[in-house]
């Protein structure tokens, strides 16, 4: 499991590790705001437009039932 976690971008643990706890206390109006934010910066890192440029193009790994 750590190895799958590993090649997530950097900034989709963070959001995991530290957003999703928080968000999960807020309000509602509050937490879709946080995970709206979250979600933005989060896709605007350069791995996460490498991995969606590469599911574009057809270049991305499948993706697998874990066993």
């Amino acid at each position: 499991l750590a190895t799958r976690i590993a090649t997530n971008a950097p900034l989709t643990n963070y959001a995991l590790m530290h957003a999703l706890p928080r968000i999960a206390e807020q309000p509602s109006d509050h937490g879709f705001l946080t995970e709206a934010l979250m979600a933005s910066i989060a896709q605007s890192a350069p791995e996460a437009k490498d991995r969606v440029r590469a599911f574009l193009e057809g270049k991305a790994a499948k993706v697998r039932k874990s066993s």
